[in-house]
């Protein structure tokens, strides 16, 4: 178990189980799509055009540059939301990345193996 100050993409420090075959690992957590699903920790910043946009640091870098950010500010940042709606058993489900038991890292340095096939 250790802190980790850059786990969570708001800065906050997050306890991370250093436990094999999760996110925790650096190799399991290169090969985790990043996407910004939930979209709850969002930050907002004022687009060009005015308008109000949101970023987070766990999106995929490109998509956090080009709403603004810096890419210094993605790295090693984990998807929080998706970890913490894993570990009550609502792991992201979506049409083109059914839930698999074997691959399913999003509960990841949270609550590793607390992600379970949601209920019909």
């Amino acid at each position: 178990m250790r802190t980790d100050p850059l786990a969570s993409p708001t800065g906050f420090p997050f306890k991370v189980a250093d436990l094999p075959g999760t996110v925790a690992e650096p190799e399991v957590y290169a090969q985790r799509r990043r996407v910004c699903e939930a979209g709850y920790l969002r930050v907002p910043y004022r687009k060009q055009d005015g308008e109000v946009g949101y970023r987070c640091p766990a999106e995929p870098p490109s998509a956090y540059v080009r709403k603004g950010g810096k890419v210094e500010d993605t790295a090693e940042r984990r998807c929080v939301c998706n970890g913490l709606i894993a570990a009550i058993g609502l792991a992201s489900v979506t049409a083109t990345e059914p839930w698999n038991p074997s691959r399913d890292h999003r509960a990841g340095p949270l609550v590793p193996t607390c992600a379970r096939r949601p209920r019909p």
